[in-house]
This record gives C-alpha cells, structure tokens and sequence, in this order.
C-alpha cells in the first residue's frame, strides 16, 4: 500500500471529520440558528464528503484521493461560505415564520386535491396498460417497470411533468393541509391524496420520494408541536418510525432488493443498512470508477448540465447518466450520478469548486429571502420539500427537478400577483 496515499487520505480525513464537529458545535452553541436552504445543500455536501472518506476503506488508489481531493476543497469552501452566512444572512427561518395564521381557501384545497388524484391515477393507468398488462406472468419487479419508465421504451410517462406533480407538488400540498388549512373535510382531503399519493410513488418505484413524503410527516408534527407548544410525544415517534421501516421493506421486496427468506429482523437490518450505504457510499464509490470513464471522453464545459435537461423532452429517456450506469456494468435503463465535487469539476474545473458554492448561495439566499418577506403558506410548504430533497441535488439540474422549479415558479408568481392577504389566498 502506498503510504504517502495513506498519508494524504489520513490528512483530509482530518479535515472531514473536523468539519463536521464544527458544524455540530456551532448549532449547539445558536440554539436560535434557524433554518436556510444553504444548510441542506452543506449538508449534503458533508454527507458526500464522508461518504468519500469512507469509500477510501474500500478502494484507495490514485483515483479515489483525487476524489477526495476535490470533494475535501469544496466543503472547506462550502463550509466558510455557510459559517460567513450565519452572520451575514438575515433570512434564516425561524419557528415563528411557521405561526403565519391559517387559510380557509377551499377552492385551492378541492383544485390541487382533484388534480393531484388525476395524474396519480392516470400515472398508474399508463404503468399498468403499458408496462404490466401483458408482460408479466401474475408476478413483476418494480425494479423493471422503472427502468422500462426511465428509458421510454414503453412510451413517454411525462417524467419531468409527473415528478413535479405528484413528487414535489403533492407533498407540499399535504404539508400546507396540515399545517395551514382550515376547511372542514380536511382530514378527508389529506388521506385521499396521500394514498395516491404513495400509491403512485411505489408503482413507479422510487424510494427516494417515499422517504421525502415520510420525513415530511414527521417534520411537520415537529413544527406543530413547536408551535403549540407540546412536548415531542415519544410514543408516535416510536409508532411512525417502525411504520415507515415496513413499508420501505415491502419497496424494497417489490424492488427485488430484498431477499423474501431472511426474518423480520435481518430484513429491517439489512434495509437500514442498504440506506445507509446508499446515503453515504454509493455514489462516492461510483464516481472513483467514474473518473476512468471520464479521463476516456471529452467533455466540454457546461455540456452536461446543459445534456441533462434534454432527458425532459419526448422520446428515449437516455443521457450521460444511462452510458455512465453501462460504464459502471448496469444496463442502460439505469443511471448514475456524478457527486457533487466531480460534477463540479467535469462541467466547470477546479475553479468552479469555488464560484459554484458562491453562486448557489446566492441563488438559494434570494429565494429564501422572497419566501419569508412574502410569507405564502404554500411557499413555505413547498421550501420544507424542497428542503428535504436537497441534500441528494448533486447538481443545478438535480435541485431544479426536485422542488426548485416549482420553488421558483411560486415565488415568482407570489411576487407578481399582488394579494391583500398572502396567507388567507394560499
């Protein structure tokens, strides 16, 4: 083993793991910190960065420290740009923009409630007569019916279309149910569309948007707590989390990815496990073997985030993604993603490592900014979302189809429509 790659890797494991106690350390002492969308997106990077440091255990060789290299020069400069925005930024969300009163707009309520429902079930309507009907003999594995969606081979499923609706929309709109609506068939309305809701989500076979919507439950029962002033009951804590392990396994049996055999207790094990590695190592360990493909290839700056929005248009779903995933010894129905240091690197250089946490504040701190001087309630709904997916944004593109867009596009239009009472219209 080559001691001075020991060496090196020992150095910016240092460097991680310092890091990550210094972000823990300074929430301990700001007990007032509040909330910003730059948190989810340091986060995400530190998750990233452990997750490389940790890949060093498995491969360490020229190609997983340049890696690591890379990804331990962006969290410093994300990490000084976070630090600096606590004392800089005054749009962090406190609890208190949370109690902005509540809204009784009923039609907003029926609308989005009627057209979630829709394309949920027009969605599992496409899956069945295209992929199910006919192909599988009484038995199928989700895993198959969403590669055959990824790739369009079975037709177009409007993914950028549905992903927004029925992954970001649907959500915030459960959120704004809960923590803002008034009406009196509100619990009815909830539960119709969260069914739908999950229903649609486990046909298509995404793990990722179950786990958002679960997490959002949970978040808002913190909120309302906090903002009635209860104590954090242990009890549905105890209830909620052992639930959404059962459905997770019974994804991941339906995924193929889990082994029907094994007892209650090594299943839920070797789920936790298998997220946890996901979380942390799988992409990291991807991109180390990424690096020869890359090396291989000409890419030219901006080329692929400017490629990846293509994969939106009519037609067969295949882009950088689906040859990086056949590189990587899958099919191309799959995909895989570049992190969010090599995916810097490949479209900009090195120097992006610097100017894109820039920029990305600055872009997320507008955004912020608008959401708390115009205090909509659906807004807020949709920023909580956005939120939660934004630690696994690798990308412009990756934040822009899970919940910026829609992010944008409300803020926007809360901006040109001029109301006398934001929260009582939305």
């Amino acid at each position: 083993m080559n001691l001075s790659l020991i060496a090196q890797t020992s150095l910016l494991g240092c460097i991680v793991v310092s890091i990550f106690a210094l972000y823990f350390f300074v929430h301990a002492k700001r007990s007032d910190v509040g909330i910003h969308l730059f948190d989810a997106y340091f986060i995400g990077v530190l998750i990233f960065s452990i997750g490389v440091f940790l890949a060093q255990f498995y491969e360490l060789n020229e190609s997983s420290l340049t890696l690591f290299e890379m990804t331990t020069l962006l969290l410093v400069v994300v990490f000084l740009v976070w630090f600096m925005s606590l004392f800089l930024s005054q749009n962090r969300m406190q609890f208190q923009h949370f109690n902005i009163g509540t809204s009784s707009n009923h039609f907003f309520a029926i609308f989005s409630a009627v057209f979630l429902v829709f394309v949920n079930f027009v969605f599992i309507y496409l899956v069945y007569t295209r992929i199910i009907k006919g192909h599988f003999a009484g038995a199928f594995v989700l895993l198959d019916i969403r590669k055959t969606i990824a790739s369009g081979e079975a037709g177009y499923f409007y993914p950028g279309l549905v992903k927004q609706v029925r992954d970001i929309y649907g959500p915030a709109f459960l959120v704004w149910i809960s923590l803002f609506y008034t009406g009196v068939y509100r619990r009815q309305v909830y539960w119709v569309v969260l069914i739908t809701t999950l229903l649609s989500m486990m046909i298509g076979g995404q793990r990722t948007p179950i786990l958002v919507l679960l997490l959002s439950v949970l978040l808002v029962g913190f909120i309302k707590n906090k903002l009635q002033q209860k104590k954090i009951k242990i009890s549905k804590f105890l209830f909620i989390v052992p639930t959404a392990l059962l459905f997770l396994l019974l994804l991941n049996i339906l995924l193929g990815r889990s082994d029907q055999e094994q007892n209650l207790f090594v299943s839920i094990f070797t789920l936790v496990v298998s997220l946890l590695g996901r979380v942390f190592t799988t992409v990291p360990i991807e991109n180390i073997h990424a690096l020869k493909f890359i090396e291989n290839i000409n890419i030219e700056y901006f080329s692929l985030w400017m490629s990846d929005l293509s994969i939106l248009l009519p037609g067969t779903q295949t882009g950088f993604s689906n040859e990086l995933h056949s590189f990587l010894g899958g099919s191309k129905q799959g995909n895989a993603v570049l992190g969010y240091s090599l995916d810097i690197v490949v479209n900009s250089g090195y120097p992006g490592l610097v100017v894109v946490p820039l920029v990305t504040y600055v872009a997320l701190n507008t955004i912020q900014a608008s959401i708390i001087r115009n205090k909509n309630a659906f807004s807020i709904s949709i920023f909580l979302i956005a939120l939660l997916y934004l630690p696994f944004c690798y990308s412009f593109y990756h934040f822009l189809l899970n919940g910026g867009l829609l992010l944008i596009a409300y803020v926007i239009y809360d901006i040109l429509v001029v109301r006398k009472t934001n929260v009582l219209e939305n």
